[in-house]
């Protein structure tokens, strides 16, 4: 490794600390990379945006990514059963939904 420093015209210590930086920045990316490629959809809509910012971003590309670019995972609603559905009116409709939401709506 003392070879490879005194080619670069660096110390030793300084090299080790560049490998650390390049195999975490390699990490993150794949990482970020087989996410994109394994989620249907992504904040934004647009997968190639995400893709160019991942290769070409350094660590902030994949961090903002991981951070904001993946999208929520879908709320589950328990669905009403047919008949209790069918005498419900709209406000009592979107009252439930509300409350499926965000907690119990108080009133």
């Amino acid at each position: 490794m003392q070879g490879i420093a005194d080619r670069l015209g660096v110390s030793t210590p300084v090299l080790g600390l560049l490998a650390i930086v390049l195999v975490a920045q390699i990490a993150i990316d794949a990482y970020a990379l087989v996410d994109l490629w394994r989620r249907d959809r992504v904040a934004g809509g647009r997968k190639w945006l995400w893709l160019i910012l991942i290769l070409i971003g350094n660590f902030a590309g994949p961090v903002l990514y991981l951070a904001i670019g993946r999208d929520a995972p879908p709320i589950v609603v328990e669905s009403l059963p047919s008949a209790e559905a069918d005498h419900l009116s709209h406000v009592e409709r979107i009252n439930r939904g509300v409350d499926a939401l965000y907690g119990s709506n108080p009133r």
